[in-house]
């Protein structure tokens, strides 16, 4: 176990996020953007599929930062049946631990549909092998013991990648969840809670709006898992209802990275 106050190289640790789709290309090059602006001291680096994602938006994810990743795809067991259709690919974020290959340490995964609010360089001094925020959902299960694997803290390790890759087939876990649930099961007697700060999922809103109003001035990940800004019916949809503020800060980020990142660049 790491000590406390041993705080890795910024070249020994990351910031990871992943893009299998152009469908969340804005949501990446955003993302980066908002990673720059908060001063977050590590790397960037984005792992993707090179057969989807187009010239353009490489040099996009460029300019905001993020050194690419190729990586190959982990497909789902069964063939991918029931799980969400956004969920098919994600079984491919397990290749994070693999990053030990080429010198990385320690990691803060992000999914692409997040928005960093402020610096969270305290997350690297963390002495634990594995962190993340307690899950928030819509139905009776409302805030959850389980973790949303859209923000980890993780020591990488390629050991530990193969473990979890011989266990994707197994029915110890709810395969609808894709790899939230597999993470859930491999990492239950291990996972350190972190506050929502770090993972300010849009479910909390809807279901404590006090909570959210108590949380919003120290939240440094916003996580918009209801609805995507960057999916123009969505955006649509959310517009106009609870979530505008959130949206509205989703769009300022965007057309900030366009303006000062991206213009007559790519």
């Amino acid at each position: 176990m790491s000590s406390f106050n041993s705080i890795p190289n910024p070249n020994e640790r990351a910031v990871v996020t992943t893009l299998f789709s152009e469908s969340y290309s804005s949501a990446a090059v955003t993302l980066g953007h908002s990673l720059g602006t908060s001063q977050i001291s590590a790397r960037r680096m984005l792992l993707y599929f090179p057969e989807r994602i187009s010239p353009r938006t490489v040099c996009c994810l460029r300019e905001v930062g993020w050194e690419l990743h190729p990586i190959e795809r982990i497909p789902p067991p069964d063939g991918g049946r029931g799980v969400f259709h956004r969920f098919v690919d994600n079984y491919s974020k397990l290749q994070i631990w693999t990053l030990d290959k080429i010198g990385i340490k320690s990691v803060v995964y992000l999914d692409a549909d997040m928005l960093v609010r402020s610096n969270f360089d305290e997350l690297w001094s963390l002495p634990f092998e594995f962190a993340a925020v307690p899950d928030v959902y819509g139905d009776k299960r409302g805030f959850a013991s389980t973790f949303n694997a859209g923000m980890m803290f993780l020591r990488t390790s390629s050991a530990v990648f193969a473990d979890m890759l011989s266990k994707i087939e197994s029915d110890g876990y709810h395969h609808n969840e894709a790899e939230q649930g597999l993470l859930n099961v491999y990492f239950a007697e291990q996972v350190v809670l972190l506050p929502y700060i770090y993972n300010a999922n849009l479910m909390i809103k809807q279901r404590n709006p006090v909570l959210w109003h108590t949380i919003k001035n120290e939240t440094r990940i916003l996580h918009y898992t209801l609805l995507k800004p960057f999916i123009e019916e969505e955006r649509q949809q959310a517009i106009s209802g609870i979530w505008e503020p959130e949206m509205r800060l989703w769009e300022l980020a965007w057309m900030d990275a366009f303006t000062s990142d991206l213009q007559d660049k790519c």
